[in-house]
């Protein structure tokens, strides 16, 4: 916020130096300057006519004279005047001053003067029409010497003036023209006198209605005008400056926010993909499991612009790999599975994650071989930081292209962890379909154990009955005949057949049975005995005996029935 705060300042500190007010004063002074010069040469134009005649009144004379002091006084109230600005229109105020004394002495005079002429001429021509010709000759040439004196001022001229109303003073005048005499000298010394004056005065103005002093104020409020303008063109100069570096700035923060947009765009694109890949394990089974996997590994792909990613776990001496590749690019040969122990060479930070977008190998030596070796040009491989350290997620381009720059690698862990969880939940199904199956067989064996300890029980029973049947029997009839071998024969199958039901009754209580040396040889007779007396007629029953005695340890029932 101060930050805005002095940027903002510092433009409106640009903005009101820029555009210069100064330029206002500046042209106020100019005008009132020029308008100064012009009444006052319009105020000496007024008395020069004045003198000639042509001005019958002083109004207009007297309009320039105010017109002239309202110039000055607006030269003089303009604000913002130096010190030697100010000195320079005190110069030019006193000679207004002096002007102005001297067009009022003019004034007066000239009135005198008009006032004067007017009687001269009333009375020259009265004494025109004397009778006395040497008064009409002396007034004649007295008229003539001031009509010189009007046109030239000079001492000689003067002079000569005086010396005609002298000799106009010396002649005989009749009584009836005294008065006209006398009023034609006075008159004529008043011109003699207030011709020169007022000349002397018309000179002094005229000489004094100079531009020097007007010259110099000029001087300093161009110097200052030109001053100040320099100094706006600098500000605009800097303001201009100012701008680009702004615009710049706007760009900078313009293309970090495309930046930005862009990222987070990728990042809603990306968190879409991994909702979908969540969705789909979500419902993955274990026949499913490798479609899924291959779908996540082409949709991860495509957000770094990568040709082939695959997704290596191993479980004890079992790897397994799921692999995806663009169309016509193939695996080199060993991998991706080479991957899982190459990617521990690689610095992968506290992340967990290697990530070179080109690879290039720096010297023979370098672990770079390896991946340019396995067609690899740029490489995204995710590892596990803690737990599971036999798994990982990679990415590859191949040697033609580099594998695009993206800020946000670090979301592709939020994969590795999807693609091994979704793995680890199917195997772990697998198994616990196993130990159901397991569960199920054993339920399965347990229920039959019991079934058969029920059915051997009542066999017992029934095989009792045959052996107490057969004793009886055998007891009664003569021993050595062929009855009395039969009942021996069912004897000996029927303490076979208790065998077998203690067998029977040992599996349904899971215990161990009673074991015993038995002579191989002599179990075989029995075995086979037993098995010609069961055999169909067309079945031929034949035993190779080798000649060695053997005898083992274990259950006759069983290794009976082994046979």
């Amino acid at each position: 916020m101060i930050g805005v705060t002095c940027v903002l300042a510092l433009l409106t500190w640009l903005l009101l130096n820029g555009l210069n007010f100064n330029s206002v004063r500046y042209d106020r002074q100019l005008q009132a300057l020029g308008d100064f010069t012009r009444f006052e040469r319009a105020m000496t134009r007024e008395v020069l006519t004045a003198r000639v005649g042509l001005s019958r009144n002083y109004d207009k004379l007297v309009q320039m004279t105010d017109a002239y002091d309202d110039a000055l006084t607006r030269l003089r109230e303009t604000p913002g005047l130096n010190a030697e600005e100010t000195r320079a229109i005190d110069v030019l105020s006193a000679r207004a001053l002096r002007q102005e004394d001297l067009v009022e002495r003019f004034k007066s005079r000239n009135a005198l003067l008009q006032n004067s002429f007017a009687y001269f001429g009333l009375f020259s021509d009265k004494l025109a029409e004397s009778d006395q010709r040497a008064l009409v000759t002396a007034a004649s040439a007295l008229a003539a010497a001031m009509l010189r004196l009007t046109l030239d001022t000079s001492d000689v001229v003067a002079r000569q003036v005086q010396g005609r109303l002298e000799e106009l003073a010396l002649v005989q005048t009749p009584p009836q023209d005294m008065d006209s005499v006398r009023a034609l000298l006075m008159h004529g010394e008043m011109l003699h006198d207030l011709l020169p004056d007022i000349d002397t005065i018309v000179k002094t103005l005229v000489a004094e209605s100079n531009n020097r002093e007007q010259d110099a104020v000029l001087a300093l409020i161009t110097r200052r005008q030109l001053a100040s303008r320099a100094s706006a063109r600098r500000v605009r100069l800097l303001q201009f400056m100012t701008s680009l570096l702004l615009l710049c700035g706007v760009v900078y923060f313009g293309l970090l926010l495309h930046r930005r947009a862009v990222t987070l765009r990728r990042r809603a694109a990306f968190e879409h993909v991994m909702a979908g890949i969540s969705m789909r394990f979500i419902d993955s089974s274990r026949e499913r499991i490798t479609a899924d996997v291959e779908t996540a590994l082409q949709q991860l792909a495509g957000c770094i612009g990568a040709d082939r990613a695959y997704f290596v776990g191993a479980t004890g001496t079992t790897t397994s790999t799921y692999r995806w590749s663009r169309d016509g690019i193939a695996f080199e040969p060993g991998w991706p599975d080479r991957a899982l122990s190459l990617a521990p060479r690689f610095d992968s930070g506290e992340g967990g994650i290697v990530y070179i977008p080109k690879v290039k190998a720096a010297h023979p030596d370098d672990t770079m071989n390896l991946l340019e070796d396995a067609g690899v040009g740029g490489w995204l491989c995710v590892t596990a930081v803690r737990g599971h350290r036999d798994e990982i997620l990679g990415f590859d381009t191949v040697p033609a292209g580099a594998l695009a720059y993206w800020s946000e690698v670090s979301l592709f862990r939020m994969a590795f962890d999807a693609i091994g969880n979704a793995i680890r939940r199917v195997r772990l199904e697998g198994e616990k379909e196993r130990l159901q199956a397991s569960l199920q067989q054993a339920r399965r064996m347990e229920t039959l154990g019991t079934f058969a300890s029920g059915i051997a029980h009542n066999f017992n029973n029934i095989v009792g009955a045959i052996l107490g049947y057969a004793e009886i029997a055998e007891a009664r009839i003569r021993s050595g005949g062929r009855p009395a071998g039969s009942l021996a024969e069912i004897r000996r199958a029927g303490e076979r057949a208790r065998e077998l039901v203690e067998q029977i009754l040992g599996f349904g209580r899971r215990g161990e049975g009673r074991r015993e040396r038995v002579c191989v040889r002599t179990l075989i007779d029995e075995t086979r005995s037993l098995l010609a007396a069961s055999l169909p007629s067309h079945v031929q029953f034949e035993v190779n005996e080798s000649a060695e005695e053997a005898t083992v340890m274990g259950e006759p029932a069983q290794l009976q029935q082994v046979i």
